[in-house]
């Protein structure tokens, strides 16, 4: 065969890439950061602007998309419909504010470097794709999808709420500041109503302070048997601590 019909380019690029890709990984895993870093740093040895070996770009930008694909592939197989579902009040939202804080990034840095409105939009919209993709990666390397960083607390649960309500029931005073959860989007307003009607059955001293805690009394419909109800939430707290109230300091000067 001809010395100009055997390419090697798309070989060496593979195997040095690679290479760098392990060795970096490595010592970005041995300084405890993410081997996306690792890898980062293997891509720009291989670049134009370090000395020795350069990779074809052109064959480098080909993989990249393999690669994004594949990524985007092995993120799906992960993705859950019932999981999405289950937190879609706080997940959809938070993932179009997310959208939109990303591409407006992106826009702002486009105009900084002379980019057109359109080239920016494009820019911000992919680097909102990437982050979230870059994040479950992280994620899925620590196992940490189904760990308490991968998730979000928005209620208590079932059990909880019995021991809760069994602790509560032998209670001769109750002081409660705070609700247990986003309790103003249902469903997870049901530890907090739940919780918010054992103290009033219990027939303690019950004293609930903060503004959301007094909007979840409302809610449940237990005010009138509630002994004290303040909107004062930390200064109830700091109250207790034995703390001067700077309000009440005021009035005594």
């Amino acid at each position: 065969m001809p010395a100009d019909l055997h390419e090697t380019s798309l070989i060496a690029l593979l195997a040095i890439g690679f290479v760098l890709a392990l060795l970096f990984g490595l010592v970005a895993n041995l300084l405890r950061v993410s081997p996306i870093v690792g890898y980062l740093v293997a891509g720009i040895a291989v670049g134009p602007f370090t000395p020795g070996f350069v990779g074809d770009s052109g064959l480098a930008n080909q993989l990249s998309e393999i690669g994004v694909i594949l990524l985007m592939f092995g993120v799906g197989l992960h993705f859950s419909i019932k999981d999405l579902m289950s937190v879609r009040n706080i997940a959809l939202p938070g993932a179009v504010a997310q959208i939109a804080t990303a591409t407006a990034i992106g826009v702002g840095m486009a105009h900084l470097m002379g980019w057109s409105l359109g080239v920016g939009l494009v820019f911000g919209l992919s680097l909102s794709v990437a982050s979230t993709v870059v994040l479950l990666r992280a994620l899925e390397e620590r196992n940490a999808l189904q760990s308490s960083e991968g998730k979000i607390a928005v209620d208590i649960g079932p059990k909880t709420i019995e021991l809760y309500s069994k602790e509560i029931s032998g209670a001769k005073t109750v002081i409660w500041n705070g609700p247990m959860g986003i309790f103003e989007k249902p469903p997870f307003d049901r530890g907090t109503v739940a919780l918010a009607k054992a103290v009033a059955e219990s027939g303690a001293t019950s004293v609930v302070g903060g503004g959301d805690s007094e909007k979840a009394i409302k809610a449940a419909g237990v005010t009138a048997k509630i002994s004290h109800v303040s909107t004062g939430g930390g200064a109830s707290l700091e109250f207790l601590a034995g703390d001067k109230l700077p309000g009440v300091v005021a009035l005594e000067q």
